[in-house]
């Protein structure tokens, strides 16, 4: 792309996502310009369209365009991702923190003390426990078996300097299966997407976010109830684990959850769009 003015950029940038059938491409294109010219938001809001982009920007926004209508996250892409306070780095092999995911760890904040000991099951990127111990000063472990996975939440780790913050190799609580650990808090967003449901999704998710961290199964509860199997014996007294599901998991969940004996106070709650996203309840000891 030869060098041209802010406003012509983002003018031939949205004409071209629009074409490609990528959604929301007015504010696609802003992130693409931002980002590849290294120009914060509320700046490049204030700058005139008649700035002149550099040829290596120029070039990093073509770049970018052609991996966007390959269907390719701006998130991969960019290698970040916004999760409340945080900028985390991401890319392929992790997946891509949700907005859901935030108002998980507001419920965490809302009903946690201070000091609590937290421990994340399928950490991925290291949101939820970075988030908890960046905001609230809580002690977190985080668990996940891909190690690629942990390689990006160690490095958001070292960017914030959060020593109350570590992670582990872990399929579920493996790595705890010698050692007798007691926290206030646990936390999960595990896959909980049915095999049909994942076979649907856009391609955006389908083709490049770890199948590992999305579909589970028939019911999409695979892994959730193998969790609820253990979570009890790792609560310490009047601690609470939390997890995300999908809405229609609500009812399979409370029944697992009753059967399994160890657990009291269920309880279900909606995300910002007014469905099922939330269970947290207490260890029955």
């Amino acid at each position: 792309m030869k060098t041209m003015q802010l406003g012509e950029i983002l003018k031939r940038c949205e004409a071209v996502l629009q074409k490609a059938g990528i959604g929301n491409p007015r504010s696609e294109s802003e992130y693409i310009v931002s980002s590849s010219c290294d120009i914060p938001p509320l700046e490049f809001f204030l700058l005139g369209k008649e700035k002149l982009v550099g040829r290596k920007e120029a070039n990093l926004i073509d770049d970018a365009i052609e991996r966007r209508i390959r269907n390719e996250p701006l998130q991969y892409i960019f290698r970040k991702a916004y999760f409340r306070d945080l900028e985390l780095e991401v890319g392929p092999g992790v997946l891509i923190p949700r907005p859901e995911t935030e108002q998980l760890v507001g419920i965490v904040i809302r009903n946690s003390v201070s000091g609590a000991k937290v421990c994340d099951v399928g950490t991925g990127s290291g949101a939820i426990p970075l988030s908890l111990a960046y905001e609230k000063k809580l002690e977190c472990v985080g668990l996940d078996l891909s190690p690629l996975a942990l390689a990006y939440a160690e490095k958001n780790r070292e960017k914030y300097k959060l020593p109350n913050v570590s992670f582990l190799i872990s399929d579920l609580f493996s790595a705890f299966k010698c050692e007798n650990r007691k926290f206030d808090v646990i936390t999960a967003n595990l896959p909980y997407v049915t095999t049909a449901e994942f076979a649907e999704l856009p391609c955006e998710i389908r083709s490049f976010e770890p199948m590992l961290a999305l579909e589970a199964g028939t019911g999409g509860l695979d892994v959730i109830r193998l969790l609820v199997n253990d979570a009890w014996k790792y609560l310490g007294k009047g601690g609470f684990a939390i997890l995300e599901i999908s809405p229609h998991q609500k009812e399979p969940l409370e029944t697992s959850l009753l059967e399994n004996g160890n657990y009291k106070d269920i309880i279900f709650e909606k995300d910002l769009n007014g469905d099922i996203r939330f269970c947290h309840f207490k260890n029955i000891n």
